[in-house]
């Protein structure tokens, strides 16, 4: 698994792999196995670790370093019916001369028609007394 992880960052690509929490000692999991998703972009062989994003911190996407060996043992610890999405190791590599655009009045009016759409009810993401539209209030 390091000498994989090490060619393919080598060559260019980030990982998306599965790793079983359980081996991620920064994790706790109360004892509990369970897949977790993880992107590596980078390695330090000399402190045998890799660098991964990873949203641990309260649901919130962060940077983070893990061992080879946690790496290595969550990955092949993971439960699969022979060939899966879990122990599937996609290689990213990042989009050479992407521009992304995001037209933000477009998204704007997408959600204001939502918010004010009659379907919008208590439950939605305002409260009632806000709709603009009459037929919303009815």
């Amino acid at each position: 698994m390091k000498e994989l992880i090490e060619v393919a960052i080598d060559s260019g690509y980030y990982l998306y792999i599965y790793v079983d929490r359980y081996y991620i000692n920064q994790i706790n999991t109360n004892g509990k196995k369970e897949p977790h998703e993880l992107l590596i972009y980078a390695y330090d062989s000399k402190d045998e670790v890799v660098f991964v994003a990873d949203n641990l911190k309260d649901g919130k996407f962060i940077k983070a370093s893990y061992s080879f060996k946690e790496i290595e043992d969550g990955y092949w610890s993971l439960e699969s019916n022979n060939y899966d999405f879990l122990t599937e190791i996609r290689y990213l590599k990042p989009k050479e001369e992407f521009i992304c655009n995001i037209n933000l009045a477009l998204h704007q009016n997408l959600w204001l028609t939502i918010m004010q759409s009659p379907a919008c009810n208590s439950s939605c993401i305002r409260p009632k007394s806000d709709c603009r539209i009459p037929s919303d209030c009815a």
